[in-house]
């Protein structure tokens, strides 16, 4: 009766038919204390309806062992599994959730950058922009600096007439300035965090000469995240001495502003300020 009760059999007409049941009832709790007894098992379900069709459980056990189950133990041992691998999914997600999160690059250190963003390019021919109204800003600009009435009439009378073509090729920013009264061409090597080596350079300090032979110290480099490439020249005598700050961008493809302050060394005289504009011109052959 309990053979007929545990669903294995439903009648058992002769006790051999009975010794075989209660041997595969044996096999089957034996079978039971195996996952218990963390003896690794692999369990494949032939068909996601336990219910509806009874399944063979095979399990990773001694060789000398084999197991046959009812349909009720099959979904005993499939339900267990099927809670075990949801658990491990659960603790897996919750695993991810909590992983704080990290982008692929940190940002620079510094706004002080070794080279351009990607998307600047200093490099072209240009032309000054020049109308009355900037005539008398510069009248202004150069009497500020001490020169004479004659001077500046001339100097303004050749404002359209000065050029300038850059060359920017990685840290270093070529410029070749022309006008009536002659040719300036310098090198501007920019120092700071380096975008390529992900490290921070010391300032690089190059001697150069002004427009006007003077010797003096050049340091540059570029801020506003690659945006604007800014310079000084310091050490200047002329002027009554002092340093010239210069601020490089585009504010179109196509149109080159720069910003020049000179930093007086007397302070009783006051900072010298002017802001010139480019157009970009087709290099002539």
């Amino acid at each position: 009766e309990a053979l007929e009760e545990s669903g294995v059999i439903e009648e058992a007409p002769d006790q051999s038919t009975r010794e075989e049941a209660e041997e595969l009832l044996t096999i089957t709790a034996e079978a039971t204390d195996v996952e218990e007894k963390q003896v690794e098992q692999e369990i494949e379900l032939e068909t996601p309806d336990v219910k509806a069709n009874p399944t063979i459980v095979k399990a990773s056990i001694p060789s000398n062992m084999t197991i046959a189950t009812s349909p009720s133990i099959a979904n005993n041992i499939a339900k267990g599994a099927a809670e075990t691998t949801k658990s491990k999914e659960e603790t897996k997600e919750i695993s991810l959730t909590s992983a704080p999160a990290t982008s692929k690059t940190d940002p620079p250190p510094s706004d002080r950058w070794a080279q351009a963003a990607p998307n600047v390019d200093l490099s072209g021919c240009w032309q000054m922009v020049v109308d009355e109204d900037f005539r008398s800003v510069y009248d202004e600009y150069l009497k500020k600096l001490g020169q004479p009435l004659l001077v500046r009439q001339i100097a303004s009378r050749c404002l359209g007439l000065s050029t300038e073509e850059t060359f920017q090729d990685g840290s270093s920013l070529k410029i070749i300035s022309k006008n009536p009264w002659g040719t300036w061409e310098r090198t501007l090597v920019a120092s700071g965090y380096n975008v390529n080596t992900g490290n921070e350079e010391e300032p690089i300090l190059v001697g150069m000469s002004t427009a006007d032979g003077e010797s003096v110290v050049a340091e540059a480099w570029w801020e506003n995240s690659g945006q604007v490439h800014r310079s000084w020249l310091r050490g200047g005598k002329k002027y009554g001495g002092g340093d010239f700050e210069s601020k490089r961008y585009l504010t179109s493809k196509d149109i080159l502003i720069c910003e020049s302050t000179f930093h007086p060394s007397r302070s009783e005289q006051p900072k010298n300020s002017i802001v010139w504009k480019f157009t970009r011109q087709e290099k002539e052959e």
